[in-house]
């Protein structure tokens, strides 16, 4: 699987969510096919790396939208859910994936959520204790940017 550029991000969103994994060696478009998402950016272990090098692990990142996943009833309150109902809603997805995640943390790789939000968009955020617990038990790290 090749490379992707990453997407230009000077328009962005107010809240930005990806997912991004890292492993030793598995394939790339084993994870897009397990997590059925399409990445913006990957590489596996082994792949040259520029003009002299190669990649010592594999790499994947997607954006996440809630959009495409949404049956209708959900998209009517899609708009009030904020950023703790959003994050819990793709903790409780990825979930439906434990068995490969829990793959994917056995064989030494690891899972993030990264999130990005700007600084004007959010006057205070508090990471609820369950939605806490969840990313624990999930073996999930999240990772904040604040734009300004």
């Amino acid at each position: 699987m090749q490379a992707r550029e990453l997407s230009d991000t000077t328009n962005a969103a107010p809240i930005q969510l990806s997912l991004r994994i890292r492993h030793p060696a598995i394939d790339p478009a084993e994870i897009s096919e397990a997590l059925a998402l399409e990445p913006e950016h990957c590489f596996k272990a082994g792949d040259p790396r520029g003009a002299t090098g190669h990649h010592s692990q594999s790499y994947w990142l997607a954006s996440l939208s809630v959009e495409p996943w949404l049956s209708p009833s959900e998209s009517k309150n899609f708009k009030v859910w904020g950023i703790e109902g959003v994050l819990a809603y793709f903790v409780r997805r990825l979930n439906t994936h434990h068995s490969f995640l829990e793959r994917i943390q056995n064989e030494s790789g690891d899972i993030s959520l990264l999130l990005g939000l700007e600084r004007e968009s959010v006057s205070d955020f508090t990471l609820p204790v369950s939605l806490a617990r969840l990313l624990a038990q999930s073996g999930i790290s999240i990772e904040f940017k604040f734009d300004s």
